[in-house]
């Protein structure tokens, strides 16, 4: 039978599919004209545009739209009616604006990169300061983070041998569950960087392993989702698409995450797509937390008050970072956001020297230390996936950590919160660090991770939240403290007199709630020695011969110096929380601890030690003898 008897209807069959395809690729007059747009504040990913569809297009019809204004149909994202498109760079605002103005798309935009905001540094330390700092150990009491998926959207994580990909011996313990990687559309989200490894070892480091490092929510599980992969011809760096985080929300949301982390920041705007995404998985109860940014004001690496996407959205938890002290850190952005939002908290993220060796704002050095990849902290070391080290890093990002791992020790120990609930709970369970009350530079004040699950009167409700008074128990020492030393540092003088160090509009008091003044307010100065006068016994006795004989008189001690080193610095105030935190050995002259004069051997103490140390005034009361 031959075909050609039939070609008239054939072509009626293909004209009327394109005079429909026609119809709803060109629409008629009134149709609603959709919105381009560029984000030219952010860098754009070399051809490629996120399109969101009216809802009256079939997904069969996106590739021929596309292809009709000069475009490629790359593939649908998770969320219903977008879609990633390829164009011709130079054609993208050309081929964006069109397709905004067919009549068939709601809207059209550039697709843009964010970025792990973290500052890599070379000082390692020995000691998590920054678990102590936050009293995550006091939390294990009540939970370690059991039944909580966290999702870190990400670099990936090395959670599995696979390929050139080894696994992280220190993640070894964790369990990880629904993998997927957006930059490589694969269920494998390995790490190439490392950033996403330090950020889940931060959250949930396998522990009491005996190796490594501790995670502050260990028992909880990693959903690693890359959302990054690396910079074309930079290896060692890292960037983040747009699209990818939109879609890694949506994933970590779809997939039963209680707490999704974002350690990635960009002063620009949040996409539609993104915004859709967080606003969905806001919907599923899921905890949102993101850094604030580093370096966004000057362009020279200090910070400014410009929180970054997406931790400038008002349903996202925005974490600046801080020091060893716990005030601002010089690298880290801070401030409001949309509508006026503010900046939630700050945590520990670490305050590395700057390229002088100069500590800005607060002393001493500090960085977050995790396992990750040597490359990632080494530079002299060739980029690949099997050799690993403890790296010491700081940045929003691990900030940001540390926020998700609090929150997820919140979910564990109150499985029923919402995530509003989440986030009040993180805010009023917060240590005040900077000026009372609310403010830009640290929000509510630094994360407490005992405070944040405490229920003093075991009726379920964490205390900062529970509208009902609660009586105290006549004892409540629920573990073991340490043991004070007797006091070696001088009584407060009768008559106090001024000293250089401290002035009428220093820091107040130490014996109360600290409360930090950030910025270089004060000339540091050195007091390297002590200044009273000799009280040996060649001054008391008469007999010259007795001094000849007598072995030389050795310097006494300086009050703060708990290691017996002759000097009072940081390490000082580390011997203090060390012996706090009933970790032996206790250091030899701990009884030289007691500076601020209020009888108690305590943080205070190890707060005014680190204020010395930095140059910092130290405001103590009258008649307080202090350090030295």
């Amino acid at each position: 039978m031959s075909l050609t008897r039939f070609r008239p209807l054939r072509t009626i069959i293909i004209a009327s599919l394109a005079l429909a395809w026609l119809v709803v690729a060109h629409p008629g007059p009134d149709a609603e004209r959709g919105v381009y747009i560029p984000h030219p504040q952010s860098p754009h990913a070399a051809g490629q545009l996120t399109v969101q569809f009216a809802d009256n297009v079939p997904e069969d019809r996106w590739a021929g739209i596309l292809a009709a204004h000069g475009a490629t149909f790359d593939r649908p994202m998770l969320a219903d009616g977008f879609a990633i498109a390829t164009v011709p760079d130079e054609r993208r605002g050309e081929i964006g604006e069109a397709l905004a103005a067919s009549g068939v798309v709601r809207t059209v935009e550039e697709v843009t990169y964010r970025y792990p905001a973290a500052v890599p540094d070379d000082a390692l330390w020995d000691d998590q300061w920054n678990l102590r700092l936050i009293n995550a150990d006091s939390a294990w009491d009540t939970t370690q983070g059991e039944g909580v998926i966290v999702a870190v959207l990400d670099t990936g994580v090395a959670y599995e041998n696979f390929g050139d990909f080894k696994q992280a011996p220190d993640l070894a313990g964790t369990t990880i569950v629904h993998p997927y990687d957006f930059y490589n559309d694969d269920a494998n989200a390995n790490d190439d960087n490392g950033h996403g490894t330090h950020i889940a070892g931060t959250i949930a480091q396998t522990t009491n392993n005996i190796y490594g490092l501790a995670g502050i929510a260990y028992k909880a599980q990693i959903m690693p989702v890359k959302v990054c992969g690396p910079v074309p011809g930079s290896p060692r760096l890292s960037r983040c698409s747009t699209a990818a985080i939109a879609d890694g929300i949506r994933w970590a949301a779809e997939h039963g995450a209680d707490v999704i982390n974002m350690s990635l920041s960009d002063p620009g705007s949040v996409t539609v797509a993104e915004r859709e995404a967080l606003e969905f998985a806001s919907s599923t109860g899921a905890v949102l937390i993101a850094a604030a940014g580093n370096g966004g004001a000057d362009g020279e690496g200090n910070g400014g008050p410009v929180l970054g996407y997406p931790a400038a959205v008002p349903i996202v938890i925005a974490v600046s970072a801080g020091g060893f002290v716990g005030s601002l850190a010089y690298y880290s952005n801070y401030g409001v956001g949309e509508e006026n939002t503010n900046l939630d908290v700050i945590a520990p993220g670490g305050n590395p020297p700057i390229d002088n060796g100069s500590i800005p704002n607060e002393g001493p050095a500090s960085v977050i230390t995790q396992e990750s990849y040597r490359f990632f902290c080494d530079p002299g070391w060739p980029v690949e996936f099997q050799t690993f080290d403890f790296c010491p890093f700081a940045g929003t990002s691990m900030a940001a950590a540390h926020v998700s791992g609090v929150a997820a020790l919140i979910r564990s120990a109150y499985p029923s919160l919402n995530s509003t609930q989440v986030r009040t709970l993180l805010q009023c369970s917060a240590t005040d660090v900077h000026t009372p009350g609310i403010d830009l530079q640290t929000g509510h004040g630094l994360v407490q991770a005992d405070a944040a699950v405490r229920d003093t009167d075991g009726d379920g409700i964490p205390d900062c939240i529970d509208i009902t008074p609660f009586t105290p128990t006549p004892s409540p020492t629920p573990r073991p403290t340490p043991v004070l030393p007797p006091n070696d540092c001088p009584a407060p003088t009768p008559t106090p007199s001024p000293t250089p160090a401290a002035t009428p509009t220093a820091s107040p008091p130490l014996g109360g709630t600290p409360t930090l003044t950030l910025g270089p307010t004060a000339t540091p100065t050195d007091t390297p020695a002590p200044t009273a006068s000799p009280t040996g016994s060649a001054t008391a006795t008469p007999s010259p011969a007795a001094t000849v004989t007598l072995p030389p008189t050795p310097l006494p001690i300086p009050c703060g110096d708990v290691n017996c080193s002759g000097t009072v610095d940081a390490l000082d105030a580390l011997g203090i929380i060390r012996f706090m935190a009933l970790v032996t050995p206790v250091p030899d002259c701990i009884s030289k601890g007691y500076v601020n004069c209020d009888g108690v051997l305590d943080q205070i103490d190890a707060l005014a030690i680190l204020r010395h140390a930095g140059g910092i005034p130290l405001g103590l009361p009258a008649g307080c003898g202090g350090i030295g």
